[in-house]
């Protein structure tokens, strides 16, 4: 049996992406779904780089114990990776983190667009999760965590239901159906 695959998507793959495929991750496991896998990925590239969120102490500093508290493990191993064709098509369903990036993916992989969602969608919202890079200010990384994770809990039913509504889609899509 084909894993499904669920994608997410910010600017980086430094952080909001990360930290939702870990608490989907998280959430499939805990109600035994082991035919979908969640990955993500980012807009940017840091290539030759390994890059992860520990690599920016300041933002870390802040960061590390909303995620403690979460019960949220980032490896340091983990490495920063930009989004691509053949992630794209594999996917069966792209969670973008913010409506900048959900543009950029329709503009960059228009013909996967269908399969495009806002994460926040989740829970029937249209609302960017914030972009911490660059922000020092601990409530900002705080209620960005609390949102993703939020969001993951709260959503968890309507994410299964798009993840088969897309595969099948995706499937009738390319036999042409």
């Amino acid at each position: 049996m084909d894993k499904k695959v669920v994608l997410t998507v910010c600017n980086g793959n430094i952080h909001r992406s990360v930290i939702a495929e870990i608490c989907l991750d998280r959430e499939l496991k805990k109600h035994g779904l082991e035919n979908v896998v969640c990955i993500s990925r980012g807009l940017e590239s840091r290539l030759g780089e390994k890059c992860n969120m520990m690599h920016f102490p300041d933002e870390w500093a802040i960061t590390e114990p909303i995620l403690k508290e979460l019960d949220i493990i980032v490896s340091p191993d983990r490495r920063a990776v930009q989004v691509d064709w053949e992630t794209i098509e594999k996917a069966s369903l792209i969670l973008a983190m913010d409506r900048r990036v959900l543009r950029a993916l329709w503009d960059r992989f228009p013909s996967s667009s269908f399969k495009m969602r806002l994460f926040s969608e989740l829970v029937g919202k249209c609302e960017d999760i914030v972009d911490c890079k660059g922000d020092i200010n601990p409530e900002t990384h705080r209620q960005a965590n609390l949102r993703i994770n939020e969001i993951v809990v709260n959503g968890y039913s309507f994410l299964r239901e798009l993840v088969d509504w897309y595969s099948e889609e995706d499937k009738n899509l390319s036999e042409g159906i």
